[in-house]
C-alpha cells in the first residue's frame, strides 16, 4: 500500500486584547517584596505558535520541566511511561512499544518533537518511541481541541523540546549512567543505560550533542514468570535504543536567529522468546506464556531520521516573524500476528514514511480603539509519503502442542 499527499493551510487568524490596558500584568515582571521574589509565569509556545506567558493563554496548559522528567525517567523507561505519571488527564502507557490507546481524556493526541508533527496519515502509534528522556529539555502539554497545528488534536497537544546548549557556560558536559532490575534481580531482567551530552556556547553562536544507550532486558511477572510480548503492540523486553540528537543556534543579529537541528534514534528488538502462537489453531486470544525459540529474520524495531531548521527575526517590518523547515524518514516493523481464517498464518508489516514541511507564523502588535490587539497569522505546507507492506509467515514444525515456529 502507498500513500502520498500534501495539504496546504492557512492558518486561522487569532485577535487577543487586553480590555484593561493601564496597567501591566503582573505576570509579564517580577514582583519584589520584602522576603521574597515572585516567579514569572513560565513562558509557552505551543498553545498560540509564539511565545506566551501561561497566564496569557486562555486554555489548561501544563510544562514538565527537564527536573521533572529526570526524576522519572529511570533505566529503560519510555517516555510514555513519563508521562503517564506527570500528565493527568493521560491515560497510562501500555508497556510496550506503542503508544496506542494512550489517550487525552478519550481522545487522540497530537505528539510533536520541537514543533514538528510526529503523526502521519498512517498513524503507526510509536509517536513516543522516538525520543529518549534524557533527550529532553521540557515538555509543553495542552489541553483540549486544537487545530492550531492541523488535524488530529481532538485531545489536545504534547510538544516534546529537545535540550539546548547551557548558555550560562562556555563548555558543559553531563555524563548519565542508570541499572534497574526486576524484582527478582535477574542477570536477564536489567537494564542499562549510558548517556552523555556536550555543549558550548558565546555570543555568537552555541551547540549541543547528545548520546544516549539503553539496553533492556526481559520483564517477568510477580510469580518470577517470564512475560510475552505482545502480538500486536510489541514489547520493550529485550531492546537495544540509541538517540542521537543535536542543534546549533546562530545569533544573526540581535533581532535575528538561525537553529539547526538533526536526530536519529533507533529502537530494535533481539529476542528469542517469542508469543504464545496456539492461540490461531485454538481459536482464542493470545496468553502472556512466552514461548522460547522464536526466529525471525526481521526482528521488530524503529529507525528515524529528522532534521529541522528554524528561522526567526523579531523586526520583520514590525512584525515578528517564525519560519520552521523539517523532514523526517521513520521505519516500524511490527510483531508477527494472526490472519489467516485456517488459524496456521501470520503476518508481519513494516511502514515507510517520508515527512516534510514549512510553516511560518507572523505576529503583529496593534491598537484599535486604545486597546492593544494581537494578530498572528501564517501559512502551512505538508507532504507525506507512506509505503506499508507485509510479509507473511507459514509454520515450518509444531515443536510443542502449544507453539507453532515461524
Amino acid at each position: 500500500m502507498r500513500l502520498s499527499q500534501f495539504s496546504l493551510c492557512l492558518l486561522s487568524v487569532a485577535i487577543s486584547s487586553q480590555l484593561y490596558a493601564q496597567k501591566p500584568s503582573p505576570a509579564f515582571k517580577e514582583q519584589e517584596s520584602s522576603d521574597k521574589t515572585l516567579k514569572l509565569s513560565p513562558i509557552v509556545v505551543t498553545a498560540t505558535r509564539t511565545p506566551k506567558t501561561i497566564a496569557e493563554v486562555a486554555g489548561t496548559v501544563q510544562t514538565i520541566q527537564g527536573e521533572e522528567i529526570a526524576q522519572q525517567a529511570g533505566a529503560g523507561r519510555k517516555v510514555a511511561d513519563v508521562l503517564a505519571q506527570l500528565v493527568p488527564s493521560l491515560a497510562p502507557s501500555s508497556g510496550t512499544t506503542s503508544n496506542y490507546g494512550q489517550t487525552m481524556r478519550g481522545r487522540n493526541v497530537l505528539v510533536m518533537i520541537d514543533g514538528v508533527s510526529q503523526t502521519g496519515s498512517r498513524d503507526v502509534a510509536r509517536q513516543l518511541n522516538s525520543i529518549s528522556p534524557n533527550m529532553i529539555d521540557h515538555i509543553e502539554v495542552v489541553s483540549g481541541a486544537t487545530s492550531i497545528y492541523g488535524s488530529g488534536a481532538t485531545g489536545g497537544i504534547i510538544n516534546i523540546i529537545t535540550k539546548r546548549a547551557d548558555k550560562s557556560k562556555p563548555v558543559s558536559f553531563q555524563t548519565k549512567l542508570g541499572l534497574t532490575s526486576a524484582d527478582n534481580f535477574r542477570r536477564d531482567s536489567l537494564a542499562y543505560q549510558v548517556g552523555q551530552t556536550a555543549s558550548f556556547s558565546n555570543e555568537k553562536m552555541d551547540g549541543f550533542l547528545g548520546v544516549d544507550y539503553t539496553s533492556r532486558g526481559s520483564q517477568f511477572d510477580g510469580k518470577g514468570d517470564r512475560i510475552s510480548l505482545s502480538p500486536w503492540q510489541g514489547s520493550t523486553m529485550d531492546t537495544d535504543t540509541l538517540d542521537v540528537n543535536g542543534r546549533l543556534n546562530f545569533n544573526l543579529t540581535d533581532k535575528q536567529s538561525l537553529s539547526f537541528g538533526a536526530q536519529y534514534y533507533n529502537d530494535e528488538q533481539d529476542t528469542e522468546y517469542g508469543p504464545d502462537y496456539s492461540y490461531l489453531q485454538a481459536g482464542t486470544q493470545p496468553s502472556y506464556k512466552s514461548i522460547k525459540g522464536w526466529n525471525l529474520d526481521k526482528q521488530p524495531f524503529t529507525e528515524r531520521y529528522a532534521f529541522n531548521s528554524q528561522y526567526q527575526n523579531q523586526d520583520f517590518l514590525g512584525q515578528t516573524l517564525n519560519v520552521e523547515a523539517y523532514y523526517r524518514n521513520e521505519k516500524a516493523r511490527f510483531v508477527p500476528y494472526g490472519y489467516s481464517k485456517d488459524g496456521v498464518n501470520v503476518k508481519q508489516s513494516q511502514s515507510n514514511v517520508d515527512y516534510a514541511g514549512i510553516r511560518s507564523t507572523v505576529q503583529s502588535d496593534l491598537q484599535v480603539a486604545e486597546r492593544d490587539l494581537k494578530l498572528t497569522y501564517g501559512l502551512d505546507y505538508d507532504w507525506e509519503k507512506d509505503h506499508q507492506w507485509s510479509d507473511y509467515y507459514t509454520p515450518r514444525a509444531l515443536l510443542h502442542k502449544d507453539f507453532i515456529t515461524i
